[in-house]
């Protein structure tokens, strides 16, 4: 009941005229959502930021790299500073690879969608609250 309540004034508050911000040419490739296949033995990790401008284009680089670096694959996602675009995020992770890494930027609307959630998380930056 909580969840559809959380969903529900998210949603309200994006058809009031919350928007995402348009995307520009500053915004890394490595952030666009794009479907890629993965070889079948591959460790993914989703990466899920709050933005990839300022710091965290760093971040965003230093991830993509060292995970490249080490073999791994990384799926990274720029939440556009919305809390509701980076929870519709995880929610698509947490079912498409073997790890997590996410900077929350609202700790209590993301314990519900990690609360099911059957692989390892890691909170970068700020703690996730609301969660075992």
């Amino acid at each position: 009941m909580k969840r559809w309540l959380c969903l529900s004034l998210c949603l309200a508050l994006l058809l009031c005229g919350c928007q995402s911000a348009p995307e520009t040419q500053d915004t890394p490739p490595s952030t666009q959502q794009t479907e890629q296949a993965y070889p079948e033995d591959a460790t993914v990790v989703g990466v899920c930021f709050p933005q990839s401008d300022g710091i965290w284009a760093d971040r965003f680089a230093f991830w993509e790299s060292a995970l490249e670096e080490l073999g791994y694959y990384g799926v990274l996602r720029d939440a556009q500073s919305h809390a509701f675009l980076q929870m519709q995020q995880v929610e698509e992770l947490v079912d498409k690879v073997d790890l997590l890494v996410i900077a929350p930027l609202d700790s209590a609307m993301l314990s519900l969608s990690l609360a099911s959630a059957q692989i390892p998380i890691i909170a970068y930056d700020s703690m996730l609250t609301d969660t075992d």
